[in-house]
């Protein structure tokens, strides 16, 4: 049972709904239902994904459309009282006036009591659209259950001047150097990543971004992306775009304009990280070099095999570390 099907209420589809319509490759549709009006609310907020009592304590992921051939989810509901309003009152003068504005046992006097004869109903409107993120988490995944990712992807670059002295003439005597005013230069890619994760509680956050301080400034130690494109190490739609130490965790941030308010005193608050990359690979070859990599100049070390090589800083006493630490990417998406 989850919380799109363990409801204890009749639901009745409106007929006819759930047409689906598509604009500019977007598509969306709008799903109605007949519900008594006490229950009315409490069906809105589950096919959001949001509806708190004991046994759901955390938000989930909204409801999908039904469909095989298209992928939405729902994004919004709306109420519409359909017959009159029916006061729940035991004699002719109780509970005909609404005492406290903010009292919800007042505000229930508009609903009528389970099993009345006078029932009032309303219709529910849902609008699905297309969900914002590419990959979603499950039990055993490498994304959190009930969260879900994007990727964004910049292209940056940086211009490195290599030192002339490096440098000859292909088709001139090797001896003749370049002039120091020739500036050659090499494009290293620098590309950002944005990575958006989606559904998270407002009340983990502290919890999440203690643990993504870990990741501040370190490098993926091994090949990575799987998880970005919703596939797993060793799958048919294996993707580690990532070769080792060539990914740099910088920060995140909040995306506020995803955040939601107002569930069940904010327990069911979601909102949007966008947790920010920097790519440097330098390929040569079948070589791939990243951050803790440098270029060396062969005038200095001619028995050099690469351009680039690893460097380490000195800790004194025989003890080197790597410029930009190392660490395993793989859960970074859970906590």
């Amino acid at each position: 049972m989850t919380m799109f099907n363990d409801y204890t209420f009749q639901v009745e589809a409106v007929h006819p709904s759930g047409i689906v319509s598509c604009v500019d490759g977007k598509v969306s549709a709008v799903r109605q239902f007949i519900v008594r009006s006490e229950f009315a609310e409490e069906l809105g907020v589950r096919l959001l994904g949001k509806w708190a009592n004991v046994t759901y304590t955390t938000p989930i992921l909204p409801a999908e459309y039904p469909s095989a051939v298209f992928s939405m989810v729902a994004k919004s509901f709306s109420i519409e009282q359909k017959s009159a309003c029916i006061f729940n009152v035991d004699s002719e003068t109780d509970g005909v006036f609404i005492g406290d504005l903010e009292s919800q046992s007042d505000m229930e006097k508009y609903w009528p009591s389970v099993g009345a004869s006078n029932d009032a109903y309303a219709v529910v409107t849902v609008n699905y659209s297309e969900p914002e993120w590419d990959c979603v988490g499950a039990v055993g995944s490498h994304i959190q259950p009930d969260t879900a990712i994007s990727v964004q992807f910049n292209p940056a670059y940086e211009m490195f001047t290599l030192p002339d002295r490096n440098l000859v003439w292909a088709d001139l005597t090797k001896e003749r150097e370049l002039k120091a005013d020739s500036f050659a230069y090499k494009i290293i890619p620098k590309s950002d990543v944005i990575v958006s994760w989606h559904n998270i509680p407002v009340v983990d956050l502290a919890t999440i971004l203690d643990g993504l301080n870990e990741f501040r400034g370190s490098v993926n130690d091994a090949a990575f992306g799987e998880t970005m494109f919703c596939s797993f190490e060793g799958s048919a739609g294996d993707a580690s775009i990532f070769a080792a130490e060539t990914l740099m965790f910088i920060d995140c941030e909040e995306d506020r304009s995803k955040r939601t308010t107002g569930f069940a005193a904010s327990l069911m608050d979601t909102t949007t990280l966008k947790l920010h990359f920097k790519q440097k690979d330098i390929v040569e070859g079948v070589n791939h070099y990243g951050w803790n990599h440098l270029f060396l100049d062969h005038s200095k070390n001619i028995a050099a095999t690469s351009c680039w090589a690893r460097v380490k800083q000195s800790q004194g006493g025989g003890t080197e570390v790597d410029l930009f630490t190392q660490k395993d990417f793989t859960n970074i998406f859970t906590w």
